[in-house]
């Protein structure tokens, strides 16, 4: 088995085949350069030659900004039959903390040379909903956002909208999770725009231009994925110097300041204990947001029923279940929900069982929550030991904002992925990126419903 090259002239000079073969069976962290040529052939590319392979590389590394990749590409002793002129594109198997993206674009159409007032030739992308299409234009010259993201109809010039999960989601325009939309080629769709010089293609990961004397020169290397649905997709984290264009919380870079919810001391009763949690509540609040399965809420302080000096912070829903922050202890916890399997088959199953990291699920002393679930809410079933089945999330509310926008970012690239593997992937990395903030169990409840269609 030949080694894996560590820089990108090596790579570019080296027999793609028999690296690729050695990147997949390697159990080492890959060179950056290899990990994209890894991607990109498990995301169905099949480059001809070379110069192809350069072409595609210095793609991913510039939507990337992986600048020393970039120029090693273009200072290496290599003709590339194509390359790009402006993205607003995610690579495959890159999570990117930039915005704004328009994530699955299905057409690209040139406007009227009357669209713009100084008579730029724009290009106009959307979605391809039939009812309620997102569209955006750009300049076909240098990729400048002229208008959108607007939903419903075609916008004018600077006309756009913020989208419903806009202003809480650090990355703007993304689709929701899709399904049925996996296993889709890398590109679907090209303009050739011959009178500039270039071609702008359409994919599942947003839009980009190249330039070249051939029309489509992507389209014989984009196939629909080959392999294996089950086999491992490598993704990781990539940082771009793009300037965020919406204001970021310092702390939860997934939410934006205005958008959080504080409650005022006097509405807290005296008994709540002084925590990290009620810190956070009357100086940092909670945001308002819904991003797949997660909703936040401004928070709402109610009575447990359990106790009469005791008292619940209600801040939003995951899976359904109600999340709330336990006065006494600060902890947050999901409840139960009518929609939730029973208990049995959630352990058997889902393994979706109660979970907390400091204590021995099988021991029955262990701590966990009186609540009195039944008197909180009305329309659940009454199961035998069903607080048994409050869910331990986060030890304190910071923790559980950090962890929801972490979530967040990584949850926003599932609509833009192209294949089935490819999503495994990034649902693994949404739970190492949140056991990285406060232990989690093996498909915990963040991601349980994300793994059911796959």
């Amino acid at each position: 088995m030949p080694e894996v090259p560590t820089d990108v002239v090596a790579l570019l000079h080296a027999d793609m085949a028999e690296v690729l073969q050695a990147a997949s069976a390697s159990r080492e962290r890959l060179p950056r350069p290899v990990r994209y040529a890894l991607q990109l052939a498990l995301a169905g590319v099949r480059p001809a030659n070379q110069g192809e392979w350069a072409a595609w590389l210095h793609l991913s590394a510039t939507a990337q900004g992986d600048a020393d990749c970039v120029a090693a590409i273009e200072g290496a002793d290599l003709a590339r039959p194509w390359t790009v002129v402006w993205q607003h594109w995610r690579p495959p198997g890159a999570v990117l903390r930039t915005d704004p993206l328009p994530g699955h674009l299905k057409e690209l159409r040139l406007l009227p040379k009357d669209w713009a007032a100084d008579g730029r030739l724009a290009v106009l992308g959307h979605d391809g909903h039939r009812k309620r299409a997102a569209y955006w234009v750009w300049d076909v010259e240098t990729g400048e956002l002229l208008a959108g993201p607007l939903r419903g109809e075609e916008p004018g010039p600077g006309r756009s909208q913020p989208w419903p999960v806009a202003r809480s989601n650090a990355l703007l325009g993304w689709q929701p999770y899709e399904p049925s939309s996996l296993n889709r080629p890398l590109v679907t769709h090209h303009l050739a725009v011959p009178w500039r010089g270039l071609t702008l293609f359409a994919a599942p990961g947003g839009v980009f231009a190249v330039r070249s004397a051939v029309a489509d020169p992507l389209g014989p290397a984009c196939r629909a994925p080959e392999r294996s649905a089950a086999e491992h997709f490598p993704v990781h984290a990539a940082f771009t110097d793009q300037a965020p264009q919406v204001e970021r919380h310092p702390d939860y870079a997934s939410f934006v300041p205005s958008d959080f919810h504080r409650l005022r001391p006097e509405v807290l009763p005296q008994t709540f204990e002084p925590h990290a949690s009620y810190d956070t509540l009357i100086t940092t609040g909670v945001p308002a947001a819904r991003f797949g399965d997660l909703t936040l809420h401004a928070p709402q302080c109610v009575q447990d029923p359990s106790g009469e000096d005791e008292f619940l912070i209600v801040i939003g829903f995951l899976q359904e279940g109600r999340l709330v922050v336990e006065g006494a202890t600060g902890i947050v916890y999901r409840m139960p929900s009518e929609l939730d399997p029973p208990p049995a088959e959630e352990i058997e199953e889902l393994a979706l069982e109660p979970f907390h990291p400091d204590e021995d699920r099988g021991d029955p002393g262990r701590r966990s929550p009186d609540f009195d679930l039944q008197a909180l809410y009305g329309d659940l079933d009454d199961e035998p030991d069903l607080d048994e089945y409050v869910a331990w999330i986060a030890p304190d509310l910071p923790t559980f904002l950090a962890m929801a926008s972490r979530y967040c970012a990584v949850f926003a690239h599932l609509g833009s992925l192209n294949s089935e593997a490819e999503a495994r992937g990034i649902i693994d990395l949404i739970e190492y990126e949140l056991d990285g903030i406060a232990r989690t169990p093996t498909d915990s409840w963040w991601t349980a419903s994300l793994r059911e269609p796959i």
